[in-house]
């Protein structure tokens, strides 16, 4: 379909080829030893189009896919975290979700700026929590004020139940390698029954 200019095609799960194709690829990174999968970009298997089951939705060729792949998942205690996804329609088939903007590269600006657009992402999302674990993305505190390091560390702890580092841990200074180790040791929030 067009996106903004840009031609985007996308694989069509209701086409019994494509969705076996789709699923070896699955087993392959299991087979690999790989416990965790992050699925991305998965919006675009909810998109519109002409499909091989001409009665399905985007949602409906989607949450059939994922649930396919959650079995595959399931079978050998694989987590597996949707990223770039329609929430609604991936609760119950994904273990986590992305609520987090993806983190910033060493090349891409880190600054204050970033870490408020996350937190804001994030705090949207929080609702997520009655069913689906939420994933702010791993935390960075590089070359932040110690309040805005605060800031980050308390949107990352308040989201969910994943808390994952994204600096260059050994490149840190001794301060922020310390805030970081005190904010992994704070207990998580409990998820809501």
């Amino acid at each position: 379909g067009d996106t903004g200019g840009h031609t985007r095609y996308v694989i069509d799960a209701t086409h019994p080829a494509a969705r076996e194709w789709l699923l070896a690829q699955v087993r392959g990174a299991i087979a690999q030893g790989f416990g965790y999968l992050k699925l991305d970009f998965l919006y675009a298997g909810a998109d519109e189009g002409v499909r091989f089951d001409r009665e399905a939705t985007g949602i409906k060729a989607y949450r059939s896919a994922m649930k396919q792949i959650a079995q595959e998942a399931a079978q050998s205690g694989v987590y597996l975290l949707a990223c770039g996804a329609p929430v609604l329609p991936t609760a119950g088939v994904a273990h986590g979700i992305r609520t987090g903007e993806d983190i910033a590269t060493m090349s891409a600006p880190f600054d204050f700026a970033w870490v408020k657009n996350a937190a804001r992402n994030v705090s949207y999302r929080f609702f997520v929590n009655r069913f689906l674990v939420s994933d702010p993305d791993t935390t960075l505190v590089r070359g932040l004020p110690e309040n805005e390091q605060r800031l980050q560390l308390t949107a990352t702890l308040l989201a969910g139940r994943l808390f994952g580092l994204g600096d260059d841990l050994e490149g840190l200074p001794a301060s922020d390698a310390d805030l970081l180790a005190r904010a992994s040791r704070l207990p998580m929030p409990a998820r809501e029954a």
